[in-house]
């Protein structure tokens, strides 16, 4: 498998998904952990890319992918 992002110029009118990011928070989900919206760099809040790779695509591909491995993809608001 490529580590390759999908680009909109190759697959036109479909999600954006980065496969290197997607396996990475599919490993981590299907181990039992928890994906946050921020994570600590250096001492530091920063954006978590897992969370972000997942929040942005996820109507247009994640819901559904998830769903099509028997798994459900919720957000608990704070």
């Amino acid at each position: 498998m490529s580590d390759t992002t999908f680009t909109q110029e190759t697959h036109p009118g479909r999600p954006v998904v980065d496969r290197r990011l997607s396996q990475e928070a599919f490993r981590k989900l299907t181990a039992g952990q928890v994906i946050n919206q921020t994570q600590y760099v250096n001492g530091q809040l920063a954006p978590n890319p897992l969370f972000n790779e997942l929040y942005k695509e996820r109507d247009r591909y994640y819901v559904e992918a998830y769903s099509n491995m028997g798994m459900e993809l919720v957000r608990k608001r704070r």
